[in-house]
């Protein structure tokens, strides 16, 4: 900004936000990459905590919800935090908040695996090769190896007792 002075970290903060929730990691790293100083994005962060406009407790948890909705596993839900900059104590404790208001539960994991896996098999002849594309989609969608066999002996028992 050459004639103008330079907008503050704060208002930089604020504009990049306004547009979406981010968590803290991500607005340090917009500031950092827009040229601030260390200490200007401290203050910057410490009056968004202040304000309430950053919580990366609340977003953990609003993330899993929304990321459970759309048919992904804790695995990958975990990881995805992770790379968002979420601190993986803050993510097991939105983890447990979930699990303590009933939300999350070890059979809930298992019946969103299976249901997923019904999804992908529906309509199709189950076979070996089908049952491999499943197990590989659960995977790549975060689901853990327990609720995977889950899903798969479910479908497989499911085929046996069909009637043709």
């Amino acid at each position: 900004m050459s004639t103008k002075e330079k907008r503050s970290a704060f208002d930089a903060a604020c504009d990049y936000l306004s547009r979406m929730e981010r968590t803290e990691a991500e607005v340090r790293d917009k500031l950092f990459e827009k040229g601030y100083e260390e200490d200007e994005i401290d203050e910057a962060v410490q009056k968004l905590n202040e304000a309430h406009y950053l919580d990366d407790h609340g977003f953990a948890v609003r993330y899993i919800e929304f990321a459970l909705a759309k048919g992904r596993g804790m695995r990958r839900i975990r990881d995805e935090l992770r790379r968002k900059g979420i601190d993986s104590f803050v993510v097991e404790d939105a983890v447990y908040e979930l699990a303590e208001e009933g939300q999350l539960t070890e059979d809930s994991g298992r019946e969103r695996a299976l249901e997923q896996a019904q999804s992908i098999a529906s309509g199709k002849e189950i076979d070996e090769k089908l049952i491999a594309k499943v197990g590989r989609r659960l995977q790549t969608q975060g689901f853990e190896s327990g609720e995977i066999y889950y899903a798969i002996g479910k479908l497989r028992d499911s085929s046996k007792n069909k009637i043709f």
